[in-house]
């Protein structure tokens, strides 16, 4: 079922693009770890080129996975995802912004149901970014 499908069926996608317009898109690999010793909850710990693992409780489904997934790619973003660049000073800048969303997570070979039941192992996925820049322009002084 794709993540439109899910939307039309009750299942909470906020965290899929559900085939919506995206800027661009960055695959990702991460291991899915199953544990209960979360006192944080669900967490990633992801590397800026795609890779890493991925900690969730077990009995989640793969939108409880995506929406950590995204948490943890956001959270390894840092301050980059919103930024004031000021291209002349005390003249002109611009604000950029970022919003994820999960194109696909895919399970040996297959793409996976987001209200499936997780399983855990090796996923191969593809997020979607979704850029926004609002130049600020001509502050005379």
């Amino acid at each position: 079922m794709s993540a439109s499908q899910a939307q039309g069926q009750g299942v909470a996608n906020m965290h899929w693009s559900g085939g919506g317009t995206v800027s661009g898109v960055f695959p990702i690999t991460f291991e899915l770890v199953f544990t209960d010793d979360l006192p944080n909850g669900p967490y990633g710990e992801l590397s800026g080129t795609g890779g890493g693992k991925l900690y969730v409780p077990p009995g989640s489904t793969y939108n409880d996975v995506a929406g950590a997934l995204l948490a943890a790619w956001i959270k390894s973003r840092g301050t980059m995802m919103q930024m004031t660049v000021n291209t002349v000073p005390g003249v002109m800048s611009s604000q950029y912004k970022e919003d994820w969303r999960v194109k696909t997570i895919e399970f040996k070979g297959g793409a996976v149901d987001p209200g499936q039941d997780a399983a855990a192992g090796t996923h191969a996925a593809q997020l979607g970014i979704i850029q926004a820049v609002k130049p600020q322009c001509c502050t005379i002084s």
